[in-house]
């Protein structure tokens, strides 16, 4: 037996209704548990003082009035069906409709950090995008219109020079270079 089921049994075992079985257990309990003693004693000491007191005497209408009052109350208490007010899903209109808008700002919001088009483009901003214009350092050189036939003619050169090069650190990449060129 715990303390919960001894708690339960005291006012039984004071009034001598529990079964033997049960009340060997309760009298065990007790054996082992001094400060259940006194928590019985308390009991039984209290049952006698309530059974000692003297009867209070009341009107005959007073159940009459007493129900005429519990029943005034209750009319007071209860909101009729008509000033409740509406509910949206168990919100009030106000409640739900502030939290529709913060819904809808928090889409808005996520829409807009989005980012567009392919996974790897680059937002660019509009200032950028409409002025075009691109800041020169102080101490660059001045920018050479590029003949495009003498550009051509310099990569060629570089190019050879390059290939000859290669040529010399290792036979194999020539084997290469001109594997590639077939291709």
């Amino acid at each position: 037996m715990d303390c919960y089921q001894f708690e339960g049994y005291i006012s039984d075992y004071i009034e001598n209704s529990l079964s033997i079985v049960k009340r060997k257990e309760f009298e065990q309990f007790l054996a082992e548990n001094p400060e259940s003693k006194e928590l019985v004693k308390t009991v039984r000491s209290t049952i006698s003082q309530l059974n000692n007191l003297s009867a209070v005497k009341t009107s005959d209408e007073f159940m009459v009035k007493l129900q005429q009052r519990v029943a005034k109350q209750r009319d007071v208490i209860s909101v009729p069906l008509e000033k409740r007010k509406s509910m949206i899903f168990g919100f009030t209109p106000l409640t739900a409709s502030m939290m529709s808008l913060v819904v809808l700002a928090i889409v808005f919001v996520g829409y807009e950090l989005m980012p567009s088009g392919s996974p790897n483009s680059i937002a660019i901003p509009p200032q950028i995008t409409t002025n075009n214009v691109i800041s020169t350092p102080v101490n660059s050189a001045p920018v050479v219109p590029v003949n495009i036939e003498s550009a051509i003619v310099e990569a060629q050169e570089d190019s050879s020079v390059i290939e000859e090069d290669l040529q010399h650190i290792s036979p194999q990449l020539e084997e290469k270079i001109n594997y590639v060129r077939t291709q």
